[in-house]
């Protein structure tokens, strides 16, 4: 397999280094890639449209998009991407200021692939974790697995008794108001993309530990994350030759 993984973080280099290592032609570049490849890899699907993409299909030898594995369109590699993201995401608070997570009262926003994660992660330290969900898919879920959840207009009428909170929803979820009644020395913590769950410099202002946690399996654990990711081409690769074959 001759493979491009295209921008991204450190995780694509330890990704083609990882293949490398399995014997394949791995390499990791900032642009589309000259010639002819079998596979591009690219984080993100909004790389794969207009202008640049047909210019790669027509001049760079790519046959097509099934040339092309988007990491965010590949549900297992999301699911196991998701478990690095939640623990970063506790990485990020452990220890802090001298306290645990055992017995602390935590709030996670939203109910995916990250949020489901992290409230196992949660529950097995003995934290006592609650997420907030609107009706729908995600209290679906949330009732499926057993989790304590609210519903989001409970959680804005509670957020001052928990200690820690983490937003997954790329949403507004609590407006400064919301943020001020928050308790001395609880932190707020955004895992969501844009146009987020909070504003961020707000709660700064008000004395309120906030940080935007992004990138995290990049951040927190590239090697690992590129490991996984390698895990996810090699396997995308030998299913679409197994279906030419």
């Amino acid at each position: 397999m001759d493979v491009v993984f295209v921008g991204g973080d450190e995780r694509f280099r330890f990704a083609a280094e990882e293949l490398r290592r399995r014997g394949y032609d791995a390499r990791w570049q900032g642009e589309w890639p000259d010639g002819t490849v079998e596979m591009a890899v690219v984080p993100a699907a909004d790389m794969l449209e207009g202008k640049r993409f047909r210019l790669a299909v027509a001049q760079r030898g790519l046959s097509g998009r099934e040339s092309v594995f988007c990491i965010e369109n590949d549900e297992e590699y999301l699911q196991a991407n998701a478990f690095l993201t939640a623990e970063g995401a506790l990485q990020a608070v452990m220890g802090l200021g001298g306290r645990a997570l055992y017995g602390k009262k935590c709030l996670i926003t939203g109910y995916g692939r990250i949020a489901r994660a992290l409230y196992g992660m949660l529950r097995a330290m003995r934290a006592d974790a609650t997420v907030a969900v609107r009706p729908g898919k995600s209290m679906r879920r949330a009732t499926e697995d057993g989790a304590e959840f609210i519903g989001i207009v409970e959680a804005r009428r509670r957020i001052g008794e928990f200690e820690y909170i983490w937003n997954t929803v790329p949403e507004c979820v609590f407006s400064a108001e919301d943020v001020g009644k928050m308790r001395a020395g609880a932190g707020i913590f955004e895992l969501a993309s844009a146009p987020f769950g909070f504003d961020l410099e707000k709660a700064r202002e008000m004395d309120i530990w906030a940080e935007r946690l992004d990138g995290l399996p990049g951040k927190y654990a590239p090697e690992t994350a590129g490991y996984l990711l390698a895990d996810a081409v090699e396997r995308v690769y030998m299913e679409r030759r197994g279906a030419e074959c």
